[in-house]
């Protein structure tokens, strides 16, 4: 059994959420450009440009010419092969989920000092009753 150092496992689960934002944001805005792509998401284009070599090489996204602008940069968009499809959608499934737990996490954030400060209140009734 192959090895894999922590902060490799680290790294590749970053790229999954990566290519599943990717997924998303192409959902989202439809058939837009690399550069585009990197803008909306806020990282490097080489970023964008590993993920979506992984994500041509799995069949879920395309790359194509504007037939509209000659020599402008490559279109890239979500295939949809009804085979495809169901995938990506699960996907985009997954990130709002992700998203709805990132909003929980936040509030537990915002509502843990309180829990805490009503805890150790009791915790000194408590002491002081004995």
């Amino acid at each position: 059994m192959k090895r894999v150092h922590a902060g490799r496992r680290k790294e590749e689960f970053i790229l999954t959420l990566m290519r599943m934002a990717i997924i998303y944001k192409l959902k989202e805005k439809g058939a837009i450009t690399k550069t585009e792509l990197a803008k909306y998401l806020g990282v490097p284009r080489r970023t964008i440009y590993l993920n979506l070599d992984i994500l041509k090489d799995s069949g879920l996204i395309y790359e194509r010419k504007d037939k509209e602008k000659e020599g402008k940069p490559l279109l890239i968009g979500l295939n949809q092969d009804p085979e495809i499809t169901p995938l990506n959608s699960e996907i985009i499934e997954i990130l709002k989920s992700l998203y709805r737990l990132n909003q929980i996490i936040d509030g537990l954030k915002e509502i843990k000092p309180k829990i805490n400060k009503s805890i150790n209140k009791i915790i000194k009734e408590t002491i002081s009753k004995k």
